[in-house]
């Protein structure tokens, strides 16, 4: 705690005992989570004027004080054709959807004149995704396999550079964020990691939003859109809904129509769910995307019941050692009445 700038100590305890506190308490419950908040505000976008210091409740937002984010979620599934990622569609689109966020921040009603200073100092914007897994099933790829990354590293990609030349674009018309400062800005950890022309291009146009990227849970957004959430896995192919007209079995839309029209076939390999991916699968999918988004991103990782303590403090250093802000963690049958499979 600080008291008129001096720190006032009232408890010290050993790294080891508060380790093991947390990674027992994940294993048991499936929390906490973790996020690394040094991590955050050292390749933050703005680490040159604003501190974070907490992140929203889900995780994928590390904020200022007064700060705030809006969001939007590219629906990954609607440009899969015939098997095929159409990336220069999505592209665009991304572009289209940053113009869209940024219009947001001006046309918004603020409550807290403080919040509205913040907002339109630093022009954050939360671009993110949703429908990955759906994505994945409809080109036959098994998310989290070794199949699987090139492309998603590709979509992230092009979700990242789109964003960042639409807001460039963006400046250039409009103005650039009021705490842009050319030669710190560019020195940023996921500014350094951009491709040398559109670096160039903000040195020479500026930019409109500090912060573009995030990927949150997207959990209504997600059902809405009738798609797998964020960038998570598809939970299960089959489960039980219960409502006011009774029980029901409910299938995953793009495995109904599979099973419809195969009834006599085993379950094709790219058809895997959240429980049956390694925690290490999960992982790897989430260490991809950070590379390309500026903020965090809500995840959770999947562990099987029998995972043990030990486990958990290994998946928990193996995030960060791939780079991860922020990682959370659930064994199956850990939550009662979370969620539930067949």
């Amino acid at each position: 705690r600080s008291i008129g700038g001096k720190v006032k100590v009232y408890k010290t305890v050993k790294a080891s005992y508060m380790w093991n506190l947390i990674c027992e308490a994940a294993w048991g419950s499936a929390e906490p989570g973790l996020h690394f908040l040094d991590r955050s505000n050292k390749r933050s976008n703005t680490w040159y004027f604003e501190k974070l210091i907490a992140t929203n409740p889900c995780g994928e937002q590390p904020l200022g004080a007064w700060a705030v984010c809006n969001l939007g979620a590219m629906n990954l599934s609607a440009y899969v054709k015939e098997e095929e990622f159409d990336y220069d569609t999505f592209g665009q689109d991304v572009q289209v959807a940053m113009r869209f966020l940024d219009n947001v921040i001006d046309d918004t009603y603020y409550f807290y004149e403080k919040n509205e200073k913040v907002a339109k100092e630093i022009r954050r914007t939360g671009l993110g995704i949703l429908g990955l897994a759906d994505a994945l099933i409809k080109m036959k790829l098994r998310y989290g396999a070794e199949e699987s990354l090139p492309t998603i590293r590709k979509i992230f990609a092009t979700l990242r550079d789109n964003a960042y030349i639409a807001s460039s674009n963006i400046a250039k018309e409009k103005g650039v964020f009021p705490k842009f400062n050319k030669e710190k800005y560019l020195q940023g950890w996921h500014i350094k990691n951009l491709p040398q022309e559109i670096q160039d291009l903000i040195a020479e146009q500026g930019i409109r939003n500090a912060v573009l990227l995030t990927i949150a849970p997207t959990g209504t957004t997600s059902l809405i859109s009738g798609v797998s959430s964020g960038v998570e896995p598809v939970y299960e192919f089959e489960f039980i809904r219960r409502d006011r007209l009774g029980e029901h079995k409910m299938y995953h839309p793009l495995y109904d129509e599979w099973r419809l029209t195969h009834p006599e076939e085993d379950k094709p390999h790219y058809f895997a769910s959240a429980n049956d991916l390694t925690p290490e699968d999960h992982v790897k999918v989430q260490a991809i995307a950070q590379e390309y988004i500026d903020s965090s991103i809500s995840k959770t990782v999947n562990a099987p019941n029998a995972h043990t303590v030990e486990d958990v403090k290994s998946l928990y250093m193996m995030a960060y050692d791939q780079g991860l802000k922020g990682v959370t963690y659930m064994r199956d049958g850990s939550r009662q009445g979370v969620l539930s499979r067949i």
